[in-house]
């Protein structure tokens, strides 16, 4: 877990005057989750996964974060057990995008997120429920596989509650959804900055990656998160990332192009329309942020070259029968870019 943020947690008493029966979640510390930047932390009202894993209350946590789309990583979580459906979770992200257009009240959402998740949805303790109106969040929610939340959309935050070894209830946070993206361009002078008139390059393989291990390399199950093409304009975006965790974007070699272009700026990942070369710095996500700052250059090196001959007569230009000089050494001398390229 050792890229996994951890943050600090304080589970306050069950009930709220909006939320009577659901547990109140404290995220606190240096986090962007903790949006108020107290030392109290942020309120959230999460929902819980695991129906029989019991939650203490008044007590604080050390607890990990996941995204609820990473199924690998969610697997390892001891209280998410191999019974539970893991594979719903992007039809609940519909559902916490969706419900409040049906009038469900509390009790209805959290039993539909338990019956998607393979448990019985109906609990005593936690206040009004219609298993009508649950199966037909259900039944609605279960039309959209594949679901990913927009931009502005809401996304599921997995926070994994520990205590001295000990996991207590798996819960399900609402935020807002993050989101990076940006553009390839030809960079036609290498400069690492799009210039006016520069064009996008399309059908570039663009990667969402992470060092899980922090092995230097993404070659490792898990790392590899999401794949996409840039489009006609060069323009590219990953959608429905999870606030707090790490991101890279990789890219790819363009075909008919041989370099990328030079870092440019700070070399950091929001350095505007500059180049971030193949591989962007780490990227950490607020809640609801979208980092339109990472870019990439490619840009084809010039090429030089032509025929060394013997000038018999000494006048400049190739005459009929004169013939090439093997194994000379031509020096090309580009004095604005203080450069020599020594060919043979």
């Amino acid at each position: 877990m050792s890229a996994t943020p951890r943050v600090t947690t304080y589970v306050a008493e069950w009930g709220s005057p909006d939320h009577y029966w659901l547990p109140g979640l404290y995220i606190q510390g240096s986090t962007p989750l903790n949006t108020a930047g107290t030392a109290e932390g942020t309120l959230y009202v999460p929902w819980c996964l695991a129906r029989e894993v019991s939650l203490p209350i008044k007590a604080s946590y050390t607890a990990y974060v996941f995204s609820s789309y990473e199924l690998a990583s969610l697997s390892a979580i001891p209280t998410l057990a191999a019974s539970i459906n893991l594979h719903n979770l992007d039809n609940i992200n519909w559902l916490l995008n969706n419900y409040k257009q049906y009038n469900a009240v509390d009790g209805d959402v959290q039993g539909a997120i338990w019956k998607m998740m393979g448990s019985d949805p109906i609990h005593r303790f936690i206040g009004p429920q219609n298993i009508a109106k649950i199966d037909a969040l259900v039944a609605e929610a279960m039309k959209h596989d594949g679901y990913v939340p927009d931009i502005d959309g809401t996304i599921g935050v997995v926070v994994d509650p520990t205590s001295g070894g000990t996991h207590s209830q798996p819960l399900l946070v609402e935020m807002k959804a993050a989101a990076i993206g940006d553009r390839v361009w030809h960079d036609a002078n290498a400069n690492g900055i799009q210039d006016a008139g520069e064009q996008g390059i399309a059908g570039v393989t663009v990667k969402l990656v992470r060092d899980q291990n922090l092995d230097g390399d993404f070659d490792d199950a898990g790392e590899q998160l999401g794949t996409t093409t840039t489009d006609a304009s060069g323009n590219y975006m990953f959608k429905g990332l999870t606030p707090s965790l790490n991101y890279q974007v990789s890219f790819s070699l363009p075909a008919g192009y041989e370099r990328t272009s030079p870092r440019q700026a700070d070399g950091s990942a929001g350095s505007g329309a500059n180049s971030d070369a193949l591989l962007s710095s780490v990227v950490v996500l607020a809640p609801g942020e979208k980092n339109t700052g990472i870019d990439a250059g490619f840009y084809n090196g010039a090429s030089l070259g032509d025929r060394v001959w013997l000038d018999a007569n000494a006048n400049g230009r190739q005459d009929d029968g004169e013939t090439g000089a093997a194994g000379q050494q031509r020096h090309a001398h580009a004095r604005d870019a203080g450069l020599a390229v020594v060919l043979t």
